[in-house]
């Protein structure tokens, strides 16, 4: 069942909650590629070449790139699912991160985004709900939300929102006169 449309306004807000998790998963991605290429840059020679190689100090080849995407989907589960919390997200690496999980598409429970209930997880009675992110550029633009739960009380399953008020602190006060300043 696919999901019933909301007001414009609620559906903005939807797709910048997604767009704000995307943008934090990216940048973790591309945190985490940086840092991989520097250790394995210090890793893949002798530490004798600082002698031996007047050209040692040069740049080495990069590791070949990795696929890094934006986040492709989410599952939702009715009840709090091992390891999984009441839910995930699909990308291409895992992460997590304030509660945030990120599975890769590539692991064996990412079925349970790919085929939902009829996946063969333990999990799998529990989606109540899949949602696919139409991407433009890495950004999200729009979603699609499969719906997998008939007979159940609710009615949108990513209403657990990922998303906290946020604590703003107050501003600090204004700087006090020095006393030479007088």
């Amino acid at each position: 069942m696919i999901s019933p449309s909301t007001n414009e306004g609620e559906r903005r807000a939807v797709i910048d909650e997604e767009h704000a998790i995307n943008e934090r998963y990216l940048r973790a991605m591309a945190d985490a590629l940086a840092k991989q290429r520097r250790i394995a840059g210090e890793a893949t020679r002798p530490q004798n070449e600082i002698w031996t190689n007047p050209t040692a100090n040069q740049p080495q080849t990069p590791i070949a790139r990795a696929t890094i995407g934006p986040l492709v989907g989410r599952v939702a589960f009715d009840r709090e699912v091992r390891m999984l919390a009441q839910g995930f997200y699909i990308g291409s690496w895992h992460q997590e991160w304030d509660g945030v999980q990120v599975v890769s598409w590539a692991a064996p429970v990412a079925s349970l985004f790919y085929q939902g209930r009829r996946a063969i997880d333990a999990a799998a009675n529990s989606v109540v709900g899949r949602r696919t992110f139409v991407i433009d550029h890495s950004d999200i633009v729009n979603y699609v939300d499969d719906l997998e739960n008939e007979g159940r009380n609710r009615d949108d399953p990513f209403s657990i929102s990922l998303s906290r008020k946020l604590n703003v602190p107050p501003p600090p006060a204004p700087a006090s006169p020095l006393l030479g300043d007088r």
